[in-house]
């Protein structure tokens, strides 16, 4: 079931291992508050969620994230194509995201939705560690 996250959604996130991104209770209100936040559960289990910023037409995917007992099964498309339809619903025409260049598996997930690299970051992520900016447009 896709769903907009609240805050008593907030502690299904808080145990994850998500690399790099460690954030507290209080920060995951602060986007609550501000940013839209979206889940994919089975059952009463979040498997995957996505923090999005933005207005139509454009928005960015700041963070992907799939429980790391549920991964490489498919909730993080099932999650991205329900996001997907929102967005053509908002009438969002953009959806940009970045995501580390050593990290094939996303890329690989992103690419295959249809995302397209239109830049680079060097060393956004430290040194030797650069980000690639990517962007979906239109929805054909």
């Amino acid at each position: 079931m896709f769903k907009l996250l609240t805050a008593s959604d907030i502690f299904f996130l808080q145990n994850w291992d998500i690399p790099n991104f460690n954030w507290s209770h209080k920060k995951y209100q602060q986007y609550l508050q501000r940013q839209k936040i979206y889940g994919w559960f089975v059952g009463d289990v979040l498997k995957s969620f996505i923090i999005a910023d933005g207005v139509a037409p454009e928005i960015e995917i700041l963070l992907l994230a799939t429980n790391p007992n549920s991964r490489r099964q498919g909730y993080a498309i099932v999650l991205l194509k329900h996001f997907f339809s929102l967005c053509q619903i908002e009438n969002t025409e953009d959806v940009f995201l970045e995501v580390e260049e050593s990290n094939t598996a996303a890329i690989k997930l992103y690419t295959t939705l249809g995302f397209i690299s239109y830049n680079k970051r060097i060393g956004y992520y430290g040194p030797n560690r650069n980000a690639l900016l990517l962007r979906k447009s239109s929805w054909n």
